[in-house]
């Protein structure tokens, strides 16, 4: 935007040199009417008008609405410019936000999807989005972030390693009897993906890599259900 300023004191000698001359001419003129030429003239006037403080009136619409600032001595000129330059710079510094304060105060069950940029030796820059599992069994959730990097190799074996390290969540806090069961083989752990209708063991869901169970839903978070099954009873061959 353009700004201006009035450099009064570029003109000051003119304007106080032009009032001068008024003010003298005035002078002469009033001095040298008597009392009875005073009340003849105005007796002669329809209307008389009288300017209060006009002069006054005009210089502050004139700095109020048509300069941004007014520089008495020439010299203030590098002062104002400074000081708006100094305004403008913290002006630039504040972060901003497009969002109104209503959708900044909504609570929101979805994770930043901003793309991380990653180098990949040889092959350039690729760019990660940060995704992250939620863990759920009863009324008992967790998050968990998904790894950035490497997630073609790394399992959710490893992922699920991470969760187990807290322990106040209660996600992980299952019946000792339903534990023992799933050791003896009596039972069988399941994990849901989401609301995709997918269900995998524990076996095969801990072998499977991080970047598989991503790529089943593209849900940020990952909805990861726990659920506690009986085991079918009868013998099971390896066919495959």
């Amino acid at each position: 935007n353009m700004r201006s300023i009035w450099a009064v004191g570029l003109v000051r000698d003119k304007l106080l040199n032009r009032v001068k001359d008024k003010n003298s001419s005035s002078t002469k003129a009033e001095s040298s009417m008597d009392m009875g030429e005073l009340m003849k003239q105005i007796s002669s006037q329809t209307v008389v008008s009288l300017g209060i403080g006009a002069d006054d009136y005009l210089a502050a619409s004139l700095t109020g609405e048509f300069v941004d600032a007014v520089a008495e001595d020439f010299a203030d000129i590098a002062s104002i410019l400074l000081k708006w330059h100094a305004e403008c710079k913290i002006e630039n510094s504040k972060p901003t936000d497009m969002r109104s304060q209503e959708d900044i105060d909504k609570p929101t069950d979805s994770l930043s999807v901003t793309p991380v940029a990653s180098k990949v030796p040889g092959e350039g820059v690729d760019f990660i989005v940060p995704r992250a599992f939620r863990i759920v069994r009863a009324d008992c959730t967790m998050d968990v972030p998904a790894p950035l990097k490497n997630r073609e190799s790394r399992t959710m074996k490893d992922v699920m390693g991470m969760a187990q390290l807290d322990k106040s969540s209660g996600v992980f806090a299952f019946p000792p009897e339903d534990v023992a069961l799933l050791q003896e083989g009596k039972k069988v752990l399941m994990v849901q993906i989401g609301d995709t209708g997918l269900q995998f063991s524990r076996e095969m869901f801990s072998a499977m890599t991080v970047e598989e169970v991503l790529s089943l839903t593209d849900k940020n978070p990952v909805i990861l259900s726990f659920t506690m099954k009986e085991a079918v009873g009868r013998q099971s061959f390896d066919l495959f």
